[in-house]
Formats: C-alpha cells, sequence, structure tokens
C-alpha cells in the first residue's frame, strides 16, 4: 500500500511540476538567461554535492568515470560540428534525460531501501526523498523547457518518475545479492555526474558570455545559494 502511495506522489510531483512551469512559461522565455544560468549553477551544485560522493561511494574507481563523463560529451560535440545541423541530435537534451534517467532510478532504490529498514530512520529516508524529488524535478523542468514544447514537458517528467518507480522495483528482484550492482550503479552515476558537469559548465560559459542581462555572472552565484538553503532545509 505506501509503495502505491509513494507511486502516486511521485506522478503528482511530475504533473506538479510541469503545471507550475508550464503556467510561467512565457515569463521563463522572457527572463531566459538568469533562468539559464541560475538552473544550470543549480545543477552544478547539485552534481558535486549529491552525486559525486554517492557515485565514489559506490565505487572507487568512480572520478575515472567522472572524467570519462565530461570527455565523452566534448569528443561528441566536437565530431557533430563536421555534420549538417539537421542530421544532429539535441546533445543537451539527449544527455540531461541521460544523467537524470540514471539518477532517477538510485533515487528509487533508495526509497525502496527506506521501506527495508522498517524503522524511524527508513520514515525520514522516505520522506526526505519525497521532498527532494520535488524540488529535483522543479528543477529539471525548469531546465527542460529551454528544449521541449510545453506540451511534451510532461512527458519527460513522467519518464523521469516512471524510472524512479523502476528503481523501487528493483531492490526486489536483487535477492540481497546487491553488491553485485553496487558496482555498476556507481560507474553510471559517475558517468551522468560527468554529463552534469560538462552541460552546466558548457551552458553557463555561454549563457553570460552572449548575455545582455546586466550582471549576468552573479547569477550562477544565485543559483549555488538556492541549492545550499534546499540542501540546508533536506539534511
Amino acid at each position: 500500500m505506501s509503495i502505491i502511495l509513494i507511486t502516486i506522489a511521485l506522478i503528482i510531483v511530475a504533473v506538479v511540476s510541469s503545471m507550475v512551469v508550464n503556467r510561467n512559461s512565457r515569463w521563463i522565455v522572457k527572463h531566459h538567461t538568469p533562468i539559464v544560468a541560475i538552473n544550470m549553477s543549480l545543477l552544478l551544485t547539485f552534481t558535486v554535492m549529491e552525486l559525486i560522493p554517492q557515485a565514489v561511494e559506490f565505487t572507487h574507481e568512480g572520478l575515472i568515470f567522472i572524467v570519462l563523463g565530461i570527455l565523452i560529451p566534448f569528443l561528441m560535440h566536437h565530431i557533430s560540428h563536421r555534420h549538417e545541423a539537421a542530421q544532429v541530435p539535441s546533445q543537451p537534451l539527449v544527455f540531461i534525460m541521460i544523467g537524470a534517467g540514471i539518477h532517477s532510478l538510485v533515487d528509487g532504490m533508495l526509497i525502496s531501501i527506506g521501506f527495508i529498514l522498517e524503522d524511524t530512520r527508513g520514515a525520514v529516508l522516505i520522506t526526505t526523498m519525497i521532498l527532494h524529488k520535488f524540488t529535483e524535478m522543479l528543477m529539471f523542468a525548469m531546465i527542460l523547457v529551454t528544449w521541449v514544447s510545453s506540451s511534451r514537458l510532461i512527458i519527460y517528467l513522467l519518464y523521469l518518475s516512471m524510472l524512479t518507480m523502476l528503481g523501487m522495483v528493483v531492490p526486489l528482484f536483487l535477492n540481497g545479492s546487491w553488491n553485485g550492482f553496487e558496482n555498476l550503479w556507481g560507474i553510471a552515476l559517475s558517468l551522468s555526474s560527468g554529463f552534469f558537469i560538462f552541460m552546466s559548465l558548457t551552458a553557463l560559459f555561454e549563457v553570460v558570455e552572449s548575455a545582455k542581462v546586466k550582471h549576468a555572472q552573479i547569477y550562477p552565484f544565485v543559483g549555488c545559494a538556492l541549492y545550499f538553503t534546499f540542501h540546508l532545509f533536506l539534511h
């Protein structure tokens, strides 16, 4: 019953996040530069404070794959310039969705661990993860709305919620053999961390350098401050 309620909550989080962002889509377009700068700095801070420590905890080789996660999109970005724009997919969106999808799977597994604990620690973990998913979903909604149409935004957010649900189910099939998958998840999280670092820094450089908004270089610090506030609240 609890898992069903969590599943409904995840769907509601995705729908509400989409509605909030879509309702303010014109305002977002009007203030595109500061919003992108704040969102990308949020993503960068989230990666450094949440994903990287988690990835390194899962596998000692995590730092190596973080570097690879930065270099792989850099290489693909370079190769793409040799093709016509019509033949090149939206690489920023692809890497954002890969990274967000992997992280959503791990979030779901952490929620399952909360159920397994069956004590106060488990309840705190589940509550924290739901709050985390709400703030995280809003962040990704604000990022995705710059690449996808308003009608497709809900589909992308529901996709992330579905991956979180899938992550909740995975431990049921591990049958106590989590250690065999721990290293694999660490590698996956490390690669997604590298993707996020590459995309956030690339976007920040492009937005700040091309921006006509006054004091555009201040907005990345605003995004970092916002995430630090979320982090202190959740922990």
